[in-house]
């Protein structure tokens, strides 16, 4: 139980720290977070929804490659958000710019996810 509890304790103030980094997040090539929960059980982050994850988008059966264009775009909007992330005082590190860490909402932008 006291391991639970202190196990608890240490989630809660993760979490704590995530919401604040993410909520002073806001840039076009970000998702943006939108409220949340610390209050156990339910502790939890709202990010605005996305259509799919690149991962997804690439890996869906008889989706077909992505065209040059789409790729560029997509590299281009990767490419900028990580730059923003990495230019703020102190650095926010993401888990990185693949697949299943970014989000295509639309065919003309792709997103980090926090």
């Amino acid at each position: 139980m006291l391991f639970a509890l202190a196990f608890l304790a240490v989630l809660t103030v993760f979490h704590t720290q995530e919401m604040v980094v993410l909520a002073s997040v806001r840039h076009p090539c970000i998702v943006n977070m939108l409220g949340g929960s610390l209050r156990p059980p339910h502790v939890f982050i709202v990010e605005e929804l996305c259509a799919q994850s690149l991962d997804a988008r690439l890996h869906r059966p008889g989706a077909g490659p992505l065209t040059n264009r789409e790729m560029l775009k997509y590299a281009v909007d990767v490419a900028q958000g990580l730059q923003y992330l990495h230019e703020r005082s102190p650095p926010i590190v993401h888990r990185g710019g693949t697949g299943p860490g970014c989000a295509t909402p639309s065919k003309t932008l792709c997103l980090l996810v926090g």
